[in-house]
């Protein structure tokens, strides 16, 4: 009974006060719910696989990933057949001699997942690296023979050829290169190489099939998010020199070093532009999401069910909740708990999650804290949630966001790029105005609490320099002849 009430809320014509669902009809709305997600058989062992990487790259208690955990893993995956046991047979003996004697098959999920997880526990562990029978840099998996055959597979090459085809069939002639990532890389587009960087690990512990709708977003960003908004441009001018005086002084070692100012310049306008890039990373996500969704009207797969799945497996999405703790300001709190609600809204659309309060907060978000900021007033919980008209207006505003691009087929009237660039510009218009109403108080907030951060920080370094430095001196004077002088034989001398 359960299944049949999700599968009929999803099937619900979003219009009136359902404005802004992603299809009147959707017969694969069942296959969207995160709860359903989390049932099917490989999501929970992709999470946990996640999970043990996440682990033991822990920056101050890393748990080691090892041998025993990660044979104990491809050896349980469900869907097991004498073609499952001859790839887990196959991964364990490249693990232990780096030799490929036969390629990856990697064309059903569970296969693709035993192999994402032996990549992974190889770049967990490099120095097992340095015992293969042609030993490889632990610096260098990129060039070893592992990797290479993986990504140069049939089956990695079929994959990486789906998603040029949704390259060369959206960007049309952008010259726009596509690639599998090195070792570690994000699945992103980097405008300034114009190209889209497919991450191969991550592709195969989420499956290939979901992972291609992350590769359509990246299309529809390298196609539509072309201008980013004024304030982020002016700080980009003030961080790019610093880092490149900070570069060179660290390349030539004996280079100019950044000023203790310069150094504090360099930090707040960082951290500010990592906030705000945050949100309009999570606005403009609304629209590439909703871009993918509608390709997949014209392909032969729902990526809007697609998006759910990776925004599982693969982002951890409706997962977790905005961090809270001693150590940062109750300002940041509340603005991620902002930011995770702009980043959900087209999930929850999409059948994600139910549009109530308890279905917001399973998902992470605190209704409650999302809620424009009045000028000097501190923010008293309403109780009213998601019925809040903060709440609604800022719904209203990203489903502005969301549509506001040109379809592929106004190529035909002309004038597309021009269209484009329009629409860039009227969403950073729309999503100026959340950051004014919403954020921008929570953000000098933040920035306030990490300026006396860097004070406290740089005058507790100062302190230990000098005294490293009046250590240095004393033992530099105790261990100079002159001065270690018997001065009896300098009289007799004398």
């Amino acid at each position: 009974m359960r299944l049949k009430r999700i599968s009929l809320w999803g099937k619900m014509a979003y219009n009136g006060s359902n404005k802004g669902k992603i299809s009147d009809f959707n017969a694969n709305a069942h296959r969207k719910s995160r709860d359903l997600i989390l049932r099917e058989p490989l999501t929970q062992h992709r999470i946990k696989l996640r999970r043990i990487v996440m682990a033991s790259r822990h920056p101050e208690k890393p748990q080691p990933f090892t041998f025993k955990v990660y044979e104990e893993f491809i050896s349980n995956l469900p869907n097991q057949s004498d073609v499952y046991y001859k790839e887990v047979a196959k991964c364990l003996d490249v693990v232990k001699t780096g030799e490929m004697k036969r390629p990856p098959n990697l064309k059903k999920a569970e296969l693709q997942l035993i192999w994402g997880a032996t990549l992974s526990y190889i770049m967990a562990n490099p120095q097992i690296m340095e015992t293969w029978t042609t030993p490889v840099e632990s610096e260098k998996f990129y060039e070893s023979v592992v990797w290479k055959e993986t990504i140069n597979s049939l089956d990695a090459l079929r994959e990486l050829r789906e998603v040029g085809g949704f390259v060369v069939d959206a960007l049309r002639d952008n010259n726009t290169k596509y690639a599998y990532a090195r070792p570690g890389a994000p699945t992103q587009y980097d405008p300034q190489r114009n190209r889209i960087a497919i991450n191969f690990i991550d592709s195969m512990i989420s499956g290939f099939e979901h992972t291609r709708a992350m590769a359509m977003r990246e299309v529809g960003k390298a196609l539509h998010s072309r201008v980013m908004p004024e304030r982020m441009q002016e700080l980009q001018k003030v961080i790019f020199p610093l880092m490149r005086k900070a570069r060179a002084a660290k390349e030539k070692k004996n280079g100019v070093q950044l000023t203790a100012e310069e150094y504090k310049t360099y930090q707040l306008s960082l951290i500010e532009f990592n906030l705000r890039d945050m949100l309009y990373q999570a606005a403009e996500k609304n629209m590439r999401n909703r871009f993918a969704a509608k390709r997949g009207e014209v392909k032969q797969q729902d990526f809007s069910v697609s998006l759910n799945h990776s925004a599982v497996t693969a982002e951890s999405l409706g997962l977790v909740k905005a961090p809270a703790s001693d150590k940062i300001p109750d300002s940041l709190t509340r603005y991620m708990n902002l930011v995770n609600a702009i980043n959900l809204n087209f999930y929850q659309k999409n059948d994600f999650f139910a549009p109530t309060n308890k279905g917001w907060r399973s998902a992470g978000v605190d209704p409650d804290l999302v809620r424009k900021i009045k000028q000097g007033a501190a923010l008293k919980r309403d109780g009213q949630g998601i019925n809040a008209p903060d709440f609604k207006d800022l719904q209203s505003r990203l489903e502005q966001i969301e549509t506001t691009f040109p379809g592929l087929k106004e190529r035909l009237s002309g004038n597309f790029e021009q269209k484009i660039l329009s629409a860039s510009v009227k969403r950073n218009t729309i999503t100026k105005t959340i950051f004014e109403d919403f954020a921008e108080d929570l953000i000098q907030e933040v920035l306030k609490f990490y300026d006396e951060k860097l004070d406290k920080d740089m005058e507790e370094q100062k302190n230990k320099n000098d005294q490293q430095n009046e250590q240095d001196q004393n033992s530099q004077d105790q261990n100079d002849p002159q001065n270690n002088q018997d001065p009896q034989n300098s009289q007799d001398q004398s």
